[in-house]
This record gives C-alpha cells, sequence and structure tokens, in this order.
C-alpha cells in the first residue's frame, strides 16, 4: 500500500478564473481506495518570485490545504470547494495539486501520496471579492 500513487484527475478541465468558486472533483486510479484512509488533504502550492533587499529574486510558495470536513471523499474521489478569497489567492499560471492521506497497517500509520498534478488560475478583470 506504500506505493499506491497516481495523478490526480480534473472532472472538468485543467483552468479556472480567480475569484470563482469552483466545486473540484479529483479522480485518483481504482487501485486507490481512500475510504481506508485516516486522514486525507488535498494541497494546493504555488511559487511567485519576490525581490529580496539586494535585488535578487527569490522563489516564495504559497500553500494552502483542505483536509477534514473541507473534503467529500469516496473510494477514489475527492470533491472539495475553493471560495473567492482563496482562488484570488493565486496568482495566475500554474499551481500544483496533489493529495496525500495515512492510513493503518499492521498496528502503524502509514503515509502515502498522489502524483503532483497542476491546474492553470487565469486572471479576472473583476478582481475583488463579490457579494
Amino acid at each position: 500500500c506504500d506505493n499506491l500513487t497516481g495523478l490526480p484527475v480534473f472532472e472538468k478541465g485543467k483552468t479556472m478564473h480567480k475569484g470563482i468558486t469552483p466545486t473540484i472533483t479529483l479522480t485518483l486510479p481504482e487501485d486507490i481506495n481512500l475510504e481506508y484512509a485516516s486522514n486525507v488533504y488535498v494541497t494546493f502550492r504555488e511559487y511567485y518570485t519576490l525581490m529580496d533587499a539586494l535585488g535578487f529574486e527569490v522563489k516564495e510558495p504559497l500553500k494552502m490545504t483542505k483536509t477534514g470536513d473541507e473534503l467529500v471523499v469516496s473510494a477514489n474521489t475527492i470533491t472539495l470547494t475553493l471560495t473567492q478569497e482563496e482562488t484570488l489567492s493565486f496568482k495566475p499560471g500554474a499551481v500544483q495539486i496533489q493529495v496525500n492521506w495515512t492510513y493503518q497497517e499492521g498496528g502503524m500509520v502509514k503515509r502515502a501520496a498522489s502524483d503532483v498534478a497542476s491546474i492553470v488560475f487565469k486572471a479576472n478583470l473583476e478582481g475583488g471579492v463579490l457579494a
């Protein structure tokens, strides 16, 4: 069970606009059964470039993790919703996404992870939160 990895597949395309409230469905390979997982985590991460005090580029990560009640988990499918604030926090461009989970085996807690996939966030001309 340690080597169960697979690329999460997005139900609807691989791009979305910042500021929307998407419901994202991730489908893992059929040989992965998350019903036996103790905890499931979906992590989004992007790197953006900042300039330090000396003018050098520094790569900084923005990381957001969804877990627990924020996820609807079935055998090999995870569904989650991002808020306007969450999608606005990403810069336009590629954002990495990965699923990690823990499970019990032989009295020990073990950890597994999917391969890293990516989704592209596009700019939105109405850049703020809408009521």
